[in-house]
């Protein structure tokens, strides 16, 4: 009982620092995944081929009862085509109507159509009754039915409205409690049919026959999708006509339905939240849908029943795989938790454990492994504490010789420091004046280097200023050019000036010479409206030189108006070059001054580079002497470096002999510490 307690402890431990755990959680969760998966896909499948099976078979079944309910609906309307068809009904129907006829003989025709209409209402004992009501005469309805005063209206219904716009094609008309005359003691659905001009070349009749509503019952009353399954006629606006739904047993449910198609079916809700199945058929002859509804959840049972299967077996396999997960973790974290414990035990220093082996699996190995371990642990410790004692003996003795050793360093590293003193002092003087010297000389190099930079300069200096006044005197030339094309084009604007003076003298001319034109029109119209019609076309002529004046008018204006503009551009012209003009000889003066200052700035740049070869030499001779300078104290900085670098040598030696035997020293007593440290904790564990 506390093995068990002990292994149901350890299954809610964290997956992460229980192995067990973890086992014990991928194969429960592994089996029951596997197996609920494969269930639901079961399921799912089931339920898949049932609906399509489903699919089929219902919308069969609902096809095959509408094929019923069209063959029936086809023999009643074999009726109509019966009577167009016998000459027995069309010869009293054509002579009835005329007027040359007495009352006495068209009763007797009357009565030849009513016996036609009593034949053919006994050949079915559904058929209620059959009307033949007249549109266009004063003449009563001819019907099965002998007290006609009951049908006398019907003729004014909209209903009947519906089959004179038929034109000859059918009409369908839903149930109704007592009939479309209000008679009957059972309800009642018809149909209507005109003849007339268009069908039989009569004068128009409205052909109504009425059917017991029982009818429909009957065709529906065995069929159903399932036990409480409705099956439903509906007509062409949807509204139920019969039904074999009984309360408790059907879905009770009216669906439009699409009547693009001629059969299907599809899953609806229900008003109460259900699904139900639909499966629907239009009928082609009187446009009627008749269609069933089941329950879903009945016709998928088997599906559900394998649910609930699969459901029972998943919960079976998740208490099979409890149990085997139990299993695995008494079989695995059993050991792990005994090995757990012993290391824990030799990390407190109790060597003694040791695993029971009992099997010759990966735990049985991992245990002899372990228990190999502890036996080789216990030797290395055995072995190490002998050699800890070893170590402090060696210690003791390193450290006396260690203290030795130091004393004797100290003794020539004082010696050593005042001869390296003496060396340090010399090297320093002399390091000294090399740098001195050095320093002279990298500032001779400074200024020969600038001496020639300058030199250098002085030379482009001079050569950009021969350049700028060469570039100066094409510029005065060049000036002096455009001031002279300047005033040549000056003279030529006053020359256009003129010329367009002389054309606003021409276009006056041409203006007045218009007006002319236009009084001498106006005189040669006056003159021929005088003459009359011997001067037409003398008028003519004058009215078209009146529009050749006035379009010229307009031309002249034209150019009169570009002449004024032309002569405004000149004037400004010649005005902006006029201001230019002044501009220009400004510029050549002061290009002129320029040109002399380059001239002379050149000169003093010639001078400059005279001065500055002088100097170039002396700074040359005395670089040469800094140089000797410098070689001179360079060998007696040399000597001294030498000197003292062995006496710093010979005091970093005994520096360093020191330093390693007081090093020395101190790793030996470390190691004596180290050595009491080690044989301490060795005397922790127990062997």
């Amino acid at each position: 009982m506390t093995e068990f307690r002990k292994l149901i402890g350890s299954l809610f431990r964290s997956p992460a620092r229980s192995i067990g755990t973890k086992l014990f959680l991928i194969f429960v969760c592994a089996v029951c995944l596997s197996v609920g998966g494969l269930g639901w896909f079961a399921s799912s499948a089931a339920r898949s081929g049932i609906i399509d099976e489903l699919e089929q078979g219902s919308v069969q079944t609902v096809s095959l009862a509408g094929e019923k309910l069209d063959m029936q609906q086809l023999s009643y309307l074999n009726l109509a085509l019966e009577l167009v068809n016998n000459s027995s009904f069309l010869e009293p129907l054509f002579q009835i109507t005329n007027a040359s006829i007495d009352e006495e003989e068209r009763k007797v025709l009357a009565g030849s159509i009513q016996g036609l209409l009593d034949q053919l209402a006994l050949s079915d004992s559904r058929i209620r009754d059959i009307t033949l009501f007249p549109l266009e005469d004063e003449l009563p309805p001819i019907s099965t039915i002998r007290e006609t005063g009951a049908i006398a209206d019907a003729a004014e219904e909209p209903w009947m409205r519906d089959v004179v716009r038929a034109e000859g094609k059918e009409v369908w008309l839903p149930t109704r409690e007592k009939g479309y005359y209000g008679n009957a003691p059972k309800p009642l659905f018809a149909y209507g049919k005109l003849l007339g001009k268009k069908n039989i070349g009569s004068r128009d009749f409205a052909l109504v026959v009425q059917i017991e509503a029982s009818v429909l019952g009957d065709l529906i009353k065995e069929v159903r999708l399932s036990d409480n399954a409705e099956t439903q006629i509906l007509d062409a606006h949807g509204r139920l006509l019969a039904t074999n739904f009984s309360e408790g047993t059907g879905a009770g449910e009216v669906f439009a339905y699409d009547a693009a198609q001629q059969a299907g079916s599809a899953i609806r809700e229900g008003s109460d939240g259900r699904q139900l199945w639909t499966a629907y058929r239009h009928s082609p002859i009187s446009g009627w849908t008749l269609a069933g509804v089941a329950p879903l959840t009945e016709l998928t049972a088997s599906a559900d029943r394998i649910r609930a299967v699969t459901t029972m077996a998943v919960a079976g396999c998740a208490v099979v795989a409890l149990l085997v997960g139990l299993w695995l973790v008494r079989m695995i974290g059993s050991p792990l938790r005994r090995m757990e414990s012993l290391m824990n035990q030799a990390a407190d220093g109790l060597l003694t454990g040791r695993m029971r082996v009992r099997s010759k699996n990966e735990l049985g190995q991992v245990a002899e492994a372990y228990n190999r371990m502890m036996e080789n642990l216990g030797r290395m410790v055995g072995e190490t504490l002998a050699s800890a004692k070893e170590v402090a003996s060696s210690s003791q003795r390193l450290s006396e010789a260690a203290s030795r050793t130091t004393s004797a360093a100290h003794d020539i590293r004082a010696v050593t420091e005042q001869i390296a003193q003496g060396a340090i002092n010399l090297a320093s003087g002399a390091e000294r004046g090399i740098v001195s010297v050095e320093s002279m000389g990298e500032r001779l190099k400074e200024a020969y280097s600038l001496q020639a930079r300058m030199a250098g300069s002085a030379m482009e200096t001079g050569e950009a200023c021969r350049r700028g006044g060469a570039a100066m005197e094409g510029l005065v030339t060049r000036a002096e050019a455009t001031e002279s094309r300047l005033r040549k084009a000056g003279d030529r604007i006053v020359g256009l000036k003129e010329e367009a003076g002389s054309v606003r003298g021409i276009v006056e001319l041409m203006d007045r010479m218009s007006k002319q034109i236009r009084i001498l029109s106006l005189n040669a119209s006056i003159e021929a409206t005088r003459a009359g019609a011997a001067g037409a076309g003398f008028k003519v002529i004058a009215e078209e030189i009146r529009k050749l004046a006035e379009r010229s008018d307009e031309s002249i204006a034209s150019v009169g108006t570009f002449t004024e503009s032309i002569e405004g551009e000149v004037e400004g012209t010649f005005a902006a070059m006029e201001e230019a003009l002044p501009f220009f000889r400004q510029m050549l003066e002061e290009i002129g001054a320029i040109h002399l200052a380059f001239g002379e700035m050149s000169e003093r740049m010639e001078q400059l580079g005279v001065h500055s070869a002088g100097v170039e030499q002396a700074i040359g001779q005395l670089n040469d002497e800094g140089a000797s300078l410098a070689t001179v104290m360079g060998e007696v900085s040399a000597i001294a470096q030498q000197s003292t670098a062995a006496s710093e040598e010979a005091a970093h030696q005994c520096s360093s002999q020191t330093q390693i035997s007081e090093q020395l020293l101190e790793q030996s007593r470390s190691l004596g510490e180290v050595s009491d440290k080690l044989a301490l904790q060795m005397r922790q564990f127990r062997l």
